[in-house]
């Protein structure tokens, strides 16, 4: 019986743990998820898309897609000296390697720009690094 009482408590202690990392990933999806695009308005342009219910950072852009999975915010990224307007890195695992994609926040909103890993930087291009992604209404 004292076995069985063991058991319960040890699953409630996990699943108390659980719960306000789940909550924070919510709220991060709440702030920071949606699409960004360097021209909203314009379909052909590339897009980052902060996905909630993949938990994925995407790039689509030309008929390709750069997908990262397991995605973390890093609030702390740039240690105690951040940029002007840092929000948050958020990191994701692709194939080649890391895709960030670091938030900003100025006087017209939110904007990203991606970064990565030398292979994932190779393989998006300096093109799709350049540009300032805002966040699309």
């Amino acid at each position: 019986m004292d076995t069985i009482a063991w058991w319960v408590r040890g699953v409630a202690l996990l699943v108390a743990l659980c719960g306000p990392a789940q909550a924070k990933d919510d709220e991060m999806y709440k702030l920071y998820g949606g699409t960004y695009s360097p021209d909203c308005r314009n379909g052909a342009a590339p897009l980052v898309r902060v996905d909630a219910k993949t938990e994925a950072l995407m790039l689509e852009h030309a008929g390709k897609r750069m997908l990262g999975q397991k995605l973390q915010p890093a609030y702390s990224y740039f240690g105690r000296s951040p940029p002007p307007g840092y929000e948050v890195a958020l990191m994701s695992d692709t194939r080649g390697g890391q895709l960030l994609f670091i938030v900003y926040r100025d006087k017209r909103g939110l904007y990203g720009k991606l970064d990565g890993d030398a292979k994932v930087v190779a393989a998006i291009g300096k093109p799709l690094l350049a540009p300032t992604y805002r966040r699309c209404p």
